[in-house]
């Protein structure tokens, strides 16, 4: 199941990268809004791991991280899931 949302998010990767480069031939408002949103994202990782004084997580293990983000995010829901139906209290067993 891993390897299934890795592949999906190995295609996002791509297709991600499609869309900076049709945006930085366009330029203008398009081109700064997702060199900005890239940034800011890959520099809140960036400062979280210095600030955590382990930034050789970030050379090492980074594209797997990338790759397997969507599965973690897919576990996390379910028992998110799972633990709202206890304690509101389902019918559900």
């Amino acid at each position: 199941m891993a390897s299934l949302f890795a592949v999906i998010m190995l295609y996002l990767l791509g297709a991600a990268v499609v869309c900076i480069l049709q945006a930085s031939k366009q330029g203008g408002n398009t081109y700064r809004v997702m060199l900005f949103s890239i940034i800011i994202t890959y520099g809140s990782w960036t400062a979280s791991s210095l600030l955590a004084f382990d930034p050789w997580h970030m050379i090492t293990s980074m594209f797997q991280y990338l790759l397997l983000s969507p599965f973690y995010m897919n576990l996390l829901n379910m028992y998110v899931l799972h633990l709202n139906e206890l304690v509101i209290g389902s019918d559900h067993p």
